[in-house]
């Protein structure tokens, strides 16, 4: 029967670092992915619903009223924003799986993870998470705004983005841990694991 140590990924202190480089911008870039999905959820909602909406003493839908032309074009800017930052993000972890692997072929991962602690990659993947999450909510509020009381009905569509999107600033790692942690590494104090 091999020991414990046989069944280890990697050398015995790699695990952190195989974490950093490897599983953390996947899941980071991933989940950031699931609140661009939500939003875009919301706003196509909320956009059918002001567009079938008509009102019985004008004739005319909650969709030429100003304020919600406005809120749309809000909505959509913090979408859009926030697609544009996950695929900048995935691009650079994409270029940087391609530099871990080096490093890791070298037996250098774990020094460079460690010993980098400023690096605005990491600030960056941390960030991508916090706005994304942000983001979720800001638009799911908006959307469940223009849709008044019919947005709140339980299993409406915007009802069920905005309950998830509030959620989400408290999936792990939360975005108050990811604060803490960009704030360390922009204000150069040590990290919780340093």
């Amino acid at each position: 029967m091999p020991g414990a140590g046989e069944k280890r990924f990697g050398d015995e202190t790699a695990g952190f670092s195989f974490m950093m480089a490897y599983s953390l911008p996947v899941y980071l870039v991933g989940i950031a992915t699931c609140y661009l999905g939500l939003a875009q959820e919301a706003f196509d909602a909320a956009i059918a619903h002001v567009k079938g909406r008509v009102h019985s003493d004008t004739n005319r839908s909650l969709a030429t009223v100003e304020t919600v032309q406005r809120y749309a074009a809000e909505m959509k800017c913090r979408i859009d924003a926030v697609r544009a930052a996950i695929l900048r993000v995935a691009q650079m972890s994409d270029n940087a799986t391609v530099l871990f692997d080096e490093f890791n072929n070298a037996g250098l991962l774990d020094e460079i993870i460690r010993d980098n602690p400023d690096d605005p990659y990491f600030v960056e993947l941390a960030q991508l998470k916090i706005i994304a999450s942000e983001m979720a909510v800001q638009v799911s509020h908006t959307a469940l705004q223009i849709c008044g009381g019919q947005g709140y009905k339980r299993g409406h569509a915007v009802e069920r983005c905005y309950r998830d999107a509030r959620a989400g600033s408290l999936m792990g790692p939360s975005d108050d841990t990811l604060k803490v942690i960009m704030g360390n590494q922009l204000l150069g104090t040590p990290q919780p694991w340093a």
